[in-house]
């Protein structure tokens, strides 16, 4: 455990504590679109692409455009839940119910390694593993993954927090926020790092942790760097009950976040440019927003039951036409959160 893999990323970090010191989106109420979608009397242009989604016991890709529709996965009684890209390769990693396994899906050749074993023991001093609770991200080249651990070793109190290894397994659990004595409710972690270098990167995650209990989004540079408020928000547990989807979203290139909040008692999507700092911006209503895969900045999102697509200032809205069982899947699916799909352009 000598080994520090996380370094402190301190060009993000400042970037990121003047965003935190900048304002609040809870604030001011937001400043973005007014129009949640399209004027009813204007046509309403319909996406384009390709959509990875989870469904009963599958992981499966449909062509937006033509509806062609293939099954990339499938096994008995497994049913996929998280979906993640790996940013810098043609792949994406997935869990699935009743398999203990970070999955690897190569986009190329659709071979499915196993990586991590999470049932397995996870050093001496840990006795148990632990599946991720809830979303899950990787660094940008998959080897690195961060989620929820819960572990409860024999004879032991239960340990549960944000947790970073190692995608084959050689990395003990480091736990990087949470924990012994912190009764906060820590979910939804993300890695924010750099394209071309892997090795440096910062952990996000939402918490619970504001004056009053509100849920803000929170940045730790390194294993040993204090916590750093990204945004605040104006959810506390009794207005969000976090699950698989994910409360924040990271773009491709490590420069822009999309995250929930509450105004006048709805979702709203705001995104938060990195470089400027600031306040985020309201786009419009929304939530489970994911950005897409393949770079082109275009952010899926649920809204009301239906699924839509944007551009990160709001504009260009596009309704997803419904999909078949997409609309009814048993875990992990469109229904229930973003984490379930993975959206690219091309």
């Amino acid at each position: 455990m000598s080994q520090i893999l996380i370094r402190v990323f301190l060009a993000v970090a400042v970037a990121f504590t003047a965003a935190a010191c900048g304002g609040n989106s809870g604030s001011n109420g937001g400043g973005g679109n007014e129009n949640s979608v399209p004027p009813p009397e204007q046509p309403l242009p319909s996406e384009k692409g390709k959509l990875f989604f989870s469904s009963p016991q599958a992981l499966s890709l449909i062509n937006l455009e033509t509806r062609g529709q293939n099954v990339l996965w499938t096994e008995h009684e497994k049913y996929p839940l998280g979906i993640v890209p790996v940013r810098s390769g043609d792949a994406v990693a997935f869990t699935a119910v009743n398999k203990p396994f970070l999955l690897f899906l190569s986009l190329a050749s659709l071979s499915v390694r196993n990586a991590i074993d999470f049932s397995r023991t996870w050093g001496p001093s840990l006795e148990c593993g632990s599946q991720p609770q809830g979303s899950f991200d990787l660094n940008s080249d998959g080897s690195i993954i961060v989620f929820v651990g819960k572990c409860s070793p024999v004879g032991q109190p239960e340990r549960r927090g944000i947790a970073v290894m190692k995608t084959d397994g050689s990395m003990l659990w480091r736990i990087v926020a949470g924990g012994e004595g912190d009764n906060f409710k820590n979910f939804s972690p993300a890695i924010v790092g750099v394209l071309g270098d892997p090795s440096v990167f910062s952990v996000f995650f939402a918490s619970n942790r504001g004056v009053n209990g509100e849920i803000g989004i929170w940045q730790k540079a390194s294993p040993t760097a204090a916590l750093h408020l990204i945004a605040q928000t104006r959810f506390t547990m009794d207005t969000y009950s976090p699950g698989m989807e994910r409360f924040f979203s990271i773009n491709r290139e490590y420069n822009k976040m999309v995250y929930m909040d509450l105004v006048d008692g709805k979702f709203h999507l705001f995104v938060l440019p990195f470089t400027t700092g600031g306040a985020g911006v309201d786009i419009g209503e929304g939530r489970n927003a994911d950005w897409g895969k393949d770079g082109h900045n275009r952010i899926l999102y649920t809204l009301n039951g239906e699924h839509w697509t944007t551009n990160p200032d709001g504009t260009d809205k596009r309704k997803m036409v419904p999909i078949g069982n997409m609309s009814t899947p048993s875990n992990g699916g469109l229904v229930d959160g973003m984490t379930g799909a993975v959206f690219a352009v091309k």
